[in-house]
């Protein structure tokens, strides 16, 4: 009987050990998840189809410091939170001496791996902070959501983690609505998402804007050059040109009639610039230079206390300026988003689409029409605004470069910092 009892606690012991080994090396690997951790720095993580880290991306000044010259793809997500966390702290981002806080956002395919991912992300970092002693309180994005960002989630019907995610695909494609990407799988909005921060890897955080700034541009500029065409040829043309889209109840000049007022709306639309108030402006110039100047000359004995002093007023001017004009992605300013002059004009579109319909006529069919006639001019017209924006994008992509040795000074200058903190401690 002892022998029995010996051999059924022998293997509770290792049925204990399994589980506990099991719990430790718990994988992470749901396919197409949407996580984001704001630590102050706020970083985005996406997983690919076999439920690896595809994609790392900064969405913050800070963050791009977070993550200058790393390389999370193909790791499991857990590592990838370790890393971060560490990375917080080592460059000072996250205090041990404090109470910090982590604000957490997970999103897969449907409610219940949604549930385990959030779980498994919570239980990861409690495990990390506990193991590092840090003081963390872990705040889960509902319950850090504002009550707009609630209302909205529940008119919609979907999570704040989704919501946030749906804000983003919007604010990176020029033709999604936020009804639209609400209705779609996590899949498809992480697929938008990845091919639009793909597309602008190699920019600075700032500079993104102003890359979006420069598309729309574009593709404003093509829309109304498109339409403009389109009319020109629409009034210059015989009758018998449209002898297709004719009927009895509507002739050539009520089509002339309708897109003539259909291009008095576009041309006459103004779009309103967002601009940045000129104090802001030059105290944000002004930091900048001030930071630049510190890391290019002088001890680094010398330099600390002041990089930290003037990265503080940085942010605190570059929190006033996002006040002022607004923040990208939704969660600032809900109806703030990148490609809103477009959406203006393909509201303009959309009206005169129900005009056209009401003569029985199909307003895509009529302008594909007369796009074959006026080929030519037009492909001209392409060619000449997309020149004009590799250009751009080519200019902004050596600033970039040249500011990939300002970011790794500044992120020495950041374990610097936190070095001599750690030492100032131990004295």
């Amino acid at each position: 009987m002892k022998n029995i009892k010996f051999i059924f606690s022998f293997l509770l012991f290792f049925l204990f050990l399994a589980v506990l080994s099991g719990c430790e090396n718990e994988t992470y690997a749901i396919p197409h998840a949407f996580v984001t951790i704001d630590i102050n720095p706020s970083v985005e993580i996406m997983t690919g189809e076999d439920g690896l880290v595809e994609e790392v991306n900064a969405l913050n000044d800070d963050a791009e410091l977070l993550l200058f010259e790393t390389d999370f793809e193909g790791k499991d997500l857990g590592e990838v939170l370790d890393s971060i966390i560490e990375l917080g702290a080592e460059l000072g981002y996250i205090d041990p001496e404090l109470e910090n806080e982590i604000i957490v956002t997970a999103e897969a395919d449907d409610e219940e791996k949604t549930e385990d991912l959030e779980r498994k992300i919570i239980a990861r970092i409690q495990k990390f902070i506990r193991k590092k002693t840090i003081k963390m309180k872990i705040i889960r994005a509902r319950e850090a959501a504002s009550e707009e960002l609630l209302q909205k989630a529940a008119e919609l019907g979907i999570s704040v983690g989704k919501l946030k995610l749906a804000y983003f695909a919007v604010s990176l494609s020029e033709d999604l609505s936020l009804e639209e990407a609400a209705k779609m799988s996590v899949r498809d909005l992480n697929a938008i998402v990845k091919e639009a921060r793909r597309e602008m890897k190699f920019l600075k955080e700032e500079f993104k804007d102003l890359y979006f700034e420069i598309k729309e541009e574009l593709r404003t500029c093509l829309f109304i050059e498109r339409a403009r065409l389109i009319n020109e040829y629409i009034q210059a043309a015989p009758d018998e040109v449209f002898a297709n889209f004719m009927t009895e109840f509507v002739d050539a000049e009520a089509i002339r009639t309708a897109y003539q007022a259909y291009w008095n709306e576009l041309s006459a639309y103004e779009p309103e610039k967002a601009s940045i108030p000129d104090a802001l402006q030059k105290a944000k110039q002004e930091l900048e230079e001030q930071i630049k100047e510190l890391l290019n000359n002088g001890s680094m004995k010398e330099k600390r206390e002041a990089f930290i002093n003037l990265k503080e007023q940085l942010r605190e001017i570059k929190e006033q300026i996002k006040e002022a004009v607004g923040a990208e992605g939704g969660f600032r300013g809900l109806g703030n988003m990148r490609f809103r002059h477009l959406r203006e004009l393909n509201k303009i579109r959309e009206k005169y689409a129900g005009v056209f319909l009401e003569l029985g006529i199909d307003l895509d069919e009529l302008e594909e029409f007369v796009l074959e006639k006026i080929k030519e001019e037009f492909t001209e017209i392409q060619e000449r605004l997309t020149n004009e924006f590799q250009k751009k994008r080519e200019e902004l992509q050596d600033r970039a470069r040249e500011h990939q040795e300002f970011l790794k000074k500044e992120r020495e200058m950041l374990r610097e910092t936190r070095k001599k903190g750690k030492n100032k401690g131990r004295d």
